[in-house]
């Protein structure tokens, strides 16, 4: 107290200018290191939420399959919807060509669940019970992935919009991510 009460007022400013300018340097340096772990992480997600994407489009294609062997009519047109999903279409989740895709193979889910049930002997077969498991279970997992990949495009977007690095993520224009639902 006694230094500061014997300094004049402009080396008083200087003080306080630079002590305001390292603080936002500090916190703008530390909203950066979270915007890269981020990102990183949502890497991360992207691939694993790909291969469980192309896991869940080989697992439906093959229980099309296994119904047509068990004797069901399994409408051509399901095969070539399925057929018209690219595997490339599932690298980028926040794409609108990922978005169909996820969509059309929720539908062809449903469409082969419901066949897989419409006669008993069928439904009893072990090899259509394994290969509607094996759905059921790639679900179970694609939705815990996608909980997570939200959960962390909620930070990255926090971090996009953190005030000290905003105008920087503007002038580079990064932009947000959108959560899939």
């Amino acid at each position: 107290m006694v230094v500061l009460a014997k300094l004049e007022w402009y080396e008083s400013l200087l003080i306080a200018v630079g002590s305001f300018f390292g603080l936002w340097l500090f916190v703008s340096l530390i909203g950066l290191i979270f915007f890269g772990v981020f990102s990183h992480i949502l890497k991360k997600h992207n691939k694993a939420l790909t291969l469980v994407l192309k896991a869940k489009y080989d697992n439906i294609e093959k229980l099309f399959l296994v119904l047509k062997d068990s004797g069901i009519k399994v409408d051509s047109n399901y095969m070539q919807r399925l057929h018209s999903i690219k595997i490339s279409d599932f690298e980028k989740q926040d794409s609108a060509t990922c978005a169909k895709a996820r969509e059309t193979l929720s539908t062809l889910r449903d469409e082969a669940m419901f066949l897989s049930e419409r006669k008993e002997n069928v439904s009893k077969n072990e090899i259509v019970k394994s290969a509607k498991k094996n759905i059921l279970d790639i679900d179970t997992i694609y939705r815990n992935h996608i909980a997570m990949y939200n959960a962390d495009v909620l930070g990255y977007n926090y971090w996009i919009k953190f005030l000290p690095n905003r105008l920087l993520f503007k002038m580079f224009r990064v932009k947000e991510k959108h959560l899939i639902s």
